[in-house]
């Protein structure tokens, strides 16, 4: 009977012992151990903070120096040289109105003393025929008044002399101020101050008119033949009137290095030619540069080659980026308060060898990046370089050692008091 009991109750006892095996296992059992997620990557970038600022436009740019008047010296009459003026060399200088050379006057003398003679006859001649003629008018009168029959006397005569008594006159005026600015003629002076290019005169030497004798270039003012793109032509300011009153150019810089030290000259943009280049991309604009020292004292020589500086108009409230930090499509890359990137489209208006100049796009004090980035993502975590990293800002852990040190000074205070008492108490 127990055995039958037995039986019927055993697969009972091994399902709740198998239960209870199985829950205490369960219970038993560790927790699994949880994924620790990846950790974010980020970028080490530098940066700069960007300003709004009041920029003048510069605008560089290369041109030769010329003169403004080159002029082929000669005589307007014939003659032999008697005089040159000792300044009168190649290299040399002269002043507006002074005496370069004189021709043998002798001749001019003559032929202006012989057409004042002329003249002096002429005008007699003239007094003459109005005498003449007037005698002959009352002379009619008088033959009116008579009744006689004597033939009348021709007024008409006299009156065609004196017409020609006054042509002759006039040209004997003519010829007599043409001797007398001959005479002038033979002494040839300089119509500017300049440099002498070419001298190919001497004394003795005989002239015909027109022929040319050397060569003076007009020394100030200095100009130059600059070629700029079109779209930097609305940069600058032309000279011209206005409200009545003559305003400079755009004022310019001239400069040129010679051995370790700088010469520069100021100048102004004066005008601009009307001609295109070659290949009709490029404008003229004529510099003129006055005071041709420099401020080394040093004077701007002709056909010199300078590197050029307009200062153009002031842009106000734009914001200049550094060339490495503008991406492609116009776009940059702004670091966000939350340290993300983002991209920012931006408009340029003006660049140079070094900046670009921003219109909109950025804001005053807005953060962007100027090293490069392999994989630029939008919101990309960032660290700026040279700012601390949180990463590494972790409070170090400080080590009581001075509690240590001191219970191991009071160990060894008493391990040295035993020692005493033991030596004091040798029995013990």
């Amino acid at each position: 009977m127990q055995k039958k009991h037995l039986r019927i109750a055993l697969p009972f006892i091994i399902l709740l012992v198998g239960i209870t095996v199985t829950f205490a296992l369960i219970s038993n059992r560790k927790p699994p151990r949880s994924k620790k997620m990846p950790q974010e990557k980020t970028t080490l970038v530098r940066t700069i903070i960007v300003k709004k600022q009041n920029q003048p436009v510069q605008i560089h740019s290369t041109a030769t120096t010329q003169s403004t008047d080159v002029l082929l010296l000669s005589s307007e009459i014939k003659g032999k040289i008697i005089w040159v003026n000792q300044d009168f060399v190649e290299g040399g200088r002269t002043d507006k109105d002074e005496a370069v050379f004189k021709i043998n006057p002798t001749d001019y003398s003559l032929m202006a003393e012989q057409a004042h003679s002329t003249l002096v006859k002429a005008k007699n001649d003239l007094i003459i025929a109005k005498g003449k003629q007037n005698a002959s008018i009352k002379e009619r009168e008088l033959f009116q008044k008579s009744n006689s029959d004597f033939k009348m006397p021709n007024v008409k005569q006299w009156d065609s002399e004196v017409e020609k008594a006054k042509s002759t006159l006039n040209a004997a005026n003519a010829n007599y101020k043409t001797a007398e600015l001959n005479l002038k003629r033979t002494t040839v002076y300089a119509p500017f101050r300049g440099y002498v290019r070419s001298a190919k005169i001497s004394i003795g030497q005989f002239v015909n008119g027109g022929q040319s004798v050397g060569e003076i270039i007009k020394d100030k003012p200095v100009i130059l033949k600059v070629l700029l793109p079109l779209s930097d032509l609305a940069w600058i300011k032309l000279a011209g009137d206005e409200s009545g009153e003559w305003q400079q150019g755009s004022s310019v810089v001239v400069s040129k290095k010679i051995g370790n030290t700088v010469h520069q000259w100021n100048g102004y943009v004066d005008r601009q030619l009307r001609e295109m280049d070659n290949m009709g991309k490029m404008a003229t604009v004529i510099i003129e540069v006055q005071n041709i020292n420099s401020n080394h004292d040093f004077i701007l020589p002709f056909s010199l080659f300078v590197d050029v500086t307009i200062q153009g108009i002031n842009l106000e409230n734009i914001i200049s980026i550094p060339h490495e930090a503008l991406r492609s499509n116009s776009t940059v890359w702004q670091v966000t308060k939350q340290n993300r990137l983002a991209i920012q489209t931006v408009s340029i208006i003006r660049k140079n060898n070094q900046s670009y100049f921003l219109a909109d796009g950025l804001k005053n004090n807005d953060q962007i990046v100027t090293s490069n980035i392999q994989a630029a993502v939008p919101g990309m975590k960032l660290s700026i370089f040279g700012e601390p990293s949180k990463k590494n800002a972790r409070p170090k852990k400080t080590k009581n050692r001075s509690a240590k040190k001191g219970t191991k000074g009071s160990n060894q205070e008493q391990k040295t008091r035993k020692i005493k008492s033991k030596q004091n108490n040798p029995h013990d």
